[in-house]
């Protein structure tokens, strides 16, 4: 027992991981057809309207039996490997594999349509207008016009004005 958990601890995470898996997939499933067998015997022993909430109640237990799985494996790891470094290296690469697994069904909705499109504008009279409505308009002759522009240009050239005035008394100061 020893040297087996000694040869066990020596092994890759990801062989480690993947025996793991495979021995507690092993075991679910002879769980599963044993409970599939009371199922069916019940099923049997049941009316219609009592088998109908029978099998609402396994759909929505299916959801539920994928994070009993994981954490089965979980806990094997938790037995199996005492190391920390490796328990927690095993369980993270069991951990994307599950990921991985769930991403490909996702794949499926990136295929599926959610709406269908409907054109709504069928035979709608196309509506030209041609007439110059700006005809003699334009940009610069509108600014001329433009009393804002009109006392920004005011304003730039008192302060030109200003400046040069200025520089004057500069040179008249300095001599």
């Amino acid at each position: 027992m020893v040297q087996q958990k000694k040869v066990e601890e020596e092994k890759k995470p990801a062989v480690i991981a993947k025996q793991i898996i495979q021995s507690t997939s092993k075991e679910e499933e002879t769980n599963e057809e044993k409970e599939e067998e009371q199922k069916e015997e019940k099923q049997t022993e049941e009316k219609q309207e009592e088998k109908k909430v029978v099998k609402t109640t396994t759909k929505t237990k299916s959801n539920k039996t994928e994070t009993v799985k994981l954490e089965a494996v979980m806990d094997k790891v938790d037995e199996v490997v005492k190391d920390t470094a490796k328990n927690l290296e095993v369980k993270n690469l069991i951990k994307l594999d599950a990921m991985q697994s769930d991403a490909l069904s996702l794949d499926l909705y990136t295929q599926l349509k959610f709406y269908l499109p409907k054109d709504i504008y069928i035979d709608q009279n196309f509506i030209i207008d041609n007439r110059d409505i700006y005809n003699k308009v334009t940009l610069a002759s509108y600014e001329e016009k433009d009393p804002l522009v009109i006392k920004e240009q005011i304003l730039w050239d008192i302060n030109i004005k200003k400046q040069r005035l200025l520089l004057k008394l500069e040179k008249l100061k300095n001599g």
